[in-house]
Order: structure tokens, then C-alpha cells, then sequence
């Protein structure tokens, strides 16, 4: 499938070192003849000329005005900064535009369905230094809208609801669903669904090329509507354990003579049944796929958690520099508390003392009679 081109949009959001953060939208037509701002901050760190982004069947491509001459630096998806294969680093780099190419299926690239388009984003990483993560980097958040030019698509749903931008933690029980968006007037078999990581490292098949479960456990035998629109399979959520993005891609045959798969085990009897039956059907086949994020299940529990707290008003957001800077006070004004207590106490302490000394020193000026020479008469 090419999907054609739509609209390409970019949200920028711009890392300052003091931890504040500025947002810039642009609005760019596949022809990357111009540039609309839709929001921008009073004092944006990036114009709207430093940085080019165009829509590719495969991948999204973006240009970024150099910082510097002679530039050295890395871009990386967000949370993929140990990945080589999908981060990029530059030495000396004397060109006034850096390029760096975001493919569409891996590298954390995530996907939305809105009806006949869909919509690609990915969150990349500016860094100035080609080894060190560090909090001067630039964020940018790049979106491309593309046209489906065919009528089927892969869905993923989570309680009944259509998961989006949502994440989900292992052993969530999903659904995926593979659906017509108008009648199809020939039968349809799913065959071939893999899940691949999101760094391109590795894929399991999970059904097979006759359509049946490779492993039933992970996942199971899809099930067909009866209107033949259709199918889907239950299955519960699971990820690689090195990568929180997961890819699913499934084969669509479209043709006279195909029918649902009757699986025993990864063996499928209809195939059988049906050798001998040739009348020459050429069939279609459709590839569709979708993504998702998978956390596990402590992280996902910490995350439900912390939201929880924040929705509350039970947590407490400060920017990095005021939060120093109330650390410092504060440091500053226990240190002369415990001076001044110090003090207080030496007073009292040598007050206690002086005290202490003149009653010991007293004298008795009474009168005094000695009785040794004393005489009666």
C-alpha cells in the first residue's frame, strides 16, 4: 500500500536548560511551499524557516538548520538514545541544513487511524554533543498526515474502545480487528501477521500463511463476521523486552475463491478440502498493520498512580530552577537557625556560669562572739 499525501504538520517543543518548555506549530502542504504558525511562544528558539519536514511513503524526512558550523551532535527518537540503528550522530558537520530520515514502522514512529487518513508522529531528539545526553537538546514532535487509498484497515481495541494514543501494560486483553470500511463483494482471508519490535531488530509470526495461529497462546485464530466485512482475534498485550513499541502486520488475500481458514493446530483442512478447486482466481493482497505502546505492568501501575495523585492535587510540579533555588534558601536559612541557636545557647550557657561563681564567693558579715574569752562577773 502508498498511501498518498495528505498534510504534514510539526509541533515543536523546545527543551530551554532552565527547564521551561515552548510550543511553535507549523503548517506545511506537501509541497513544502510554505509555512503557516499556527501557535508560537513570545520568544521562540527556532523560526519557522530552520526547520523542513516532508511526507514520504516510507518515512518521514526532516531538515534542521544547523546550531553551528562545524556541528557535532546526534538526533534520536525520544527513548532511543542507546540505539544506533535508529540514531544518527554527526561530526563536523559543515552543511548549513542536518538531515535525519524517521521510518514510518519502527523507531517508535506511532500511528492513529482518522477515518480514511492516517496519521504518523514520532518525538526526535536535537542533542549538541554526538555521545552525551545532556539538557541542552531540542525536541521535536513530527506529525504527517496520508491519504488510505484502499478501503481496509487494522484496528486495535482495549474494553471496547479503540486504542489511539493510549498505552497499554502487558497482559491487557486486547482486540485486533481487520475491517472493510465499505463491502467487500469478495471473500477475505488473514494470513501472515507478524509482530515486529520498534527498532527493526527482530519479528514473530503469529499466523501463518494458511491463516492459522503459529502459537495460540499469544495469539489465537481470527474470527470472521458473518456479513464477511470482518475478522478479529482476542489476544492479550505483550512486547519485546528491550523495545515498549510493537508493530503488527497482517496479510489481506482478497479473492473468489478464499475462505476462513478451519485450523487444527497451524494446519488448515480447508486447504485440503479445497485443492482441487482452481478456476483461475488471481487473488489481491492487502498488507495492513498498526502499533503499539506496551509498558510493564509496574511501570504502567506507577503511572496510573502518579496520575491519580496528579488529578487529586496531591503532586506538586516545580521548574527545575525555582526548585534550586528554594533548596538553596532553605539551606541557607536552617544554617542560620543553627547559628543562632548555637549563640543563644552559649549566652545561657555563660550567664549559668557567672551565676554559678557569685554564689559560691559569698561572705557572712554578722556579728560574731567567741565564748573562749568571755567572763562572767
Amino acid at each position: 500500500m502508498t498511501p498518498a499525501i495528505l498534510v504534514s504538520s510539526l509541533l515543536i517543543l523546545l527543551v530551554t536548560t532552565d527547564g521551561g518548555i515552548g510550543e511553535e506549530t507549523s503548517t506545511r502542504t506537501s509541497s513544502g511551499g510554505t509555512v503557516t504558525p499556527v501557535t508560537t511562544t513570545d520568544t521562540p528558539l527556532l523560526s519557522d524557516n530552520d526547520i523542513e519536514i516532508s511526507c514520504a511513503s516510507t518515512e518521514i524526512k526532516v531538515r534542521i538548520k544547523s546550531p553551528h558550523p562545524d556541528f557535532n551532535g546526534m538526533i534520536y527518537p525520544q527513548g532511543l538514545s542507546k540505539n544506533s540503528s535508529c540514531l544518527t550522530e554527526y561530526y563536523h558537520t559543515d552543511s548549513e541544513w542536518i538531515e535525519y530520515k524517521i521510518p514510518l514502522r519502527s523507531c517508535n514512529t506511532m500511528k492513529i487511524n482518522e477515518g480514511s487518513n492516517e496519521e504518523f508522529y514520532n518525538t526526535i531528539v536535537l542533542e549538541p554533543h554526538p555521545k552525551l545526553v545532556t539538557g541542552q537538546g531540542h525536541g521535536f514532535h513530527v506529525r504527517c498526515k496520508y491519504k488510505h487509498n484502499i478501503n481496509v484497515q487494522m484496528n486495535i481495541y482495549k474494553d471496547g474502545e479503540e486504542l489511539k494514543t493510549e498505552h497499554v501494560k502487558i497482559g491487557d486483553p486486547l482486540k485486533l480487528n481487520i475491517s472493510f470500511e465499505h463491502p467487500t463483494k469478495l471473500p477475505f482471508v488473514v494470513t501472515n501477521c507478524k509482530v515486529r519490535d520498534g527498532l527493526g531488530w527482530t519479528e514473530e509470526t503469529l499466523v501463518n500463511a494458511d491463516g492459522c495461529p503459529v502459537d495460540p497462546e499469544i495469539m489465537g485464530s481470527f474470527v470472521y463476521d458473518k456479513t464477511g466485512n470482518s475478522a478479529s482475534v482476542e489476544f492479550l498485550a505483550h512486547k519485546f523486552p528491550y523495545s515498549p513499541s510493537v508493530y503488527y502486520t497482517c496479510s489481506v488475500r482478497v479473492c473468489k475463491n478464499c475462505h476462513p481458514p478451519i485450523c487444527n493446530g497451524k494446519v488448515n483442512l480447508r486447504k485440503r478440502r479445497d485443492a482441487n478447486v482452481d478456476d483461475g482466481d488471481q487473488p489481491a493482497t492487502i498488507e495492513v498493520y498498526n502499533v503499539l505502546w506496551v509498558n510493564e505492568a509496574n511501570e504502567q501501575a506507577e503511572a496510573d498512580i502518579l496520575k491519580e495523585k496528579e488529578d487529586n492535587g496531591e503532586v506538586l510540579c516545580f521548574n527545575q530552577r525555582d526548585f534550586a533555588l528554594a533548596i538553596a534558601f532553605s539551606g541557607l536559612f536552617l544554617m542560620i537557625a543553627v547559628i543562632i541557636l548555637i549563640f543563644v545557647l552559649c549566652l545561657r550557657r555563660r550567664n549559668s556560669a557567672k551565676s554559678s561563681s557569685e554564689s559560691n564567693s559569698s561572705i557572712y558579715s554578722g556579728g560574731y562572739t567567741n565564748t573562749a574569752y568571755s567572763h562572767s562577773s
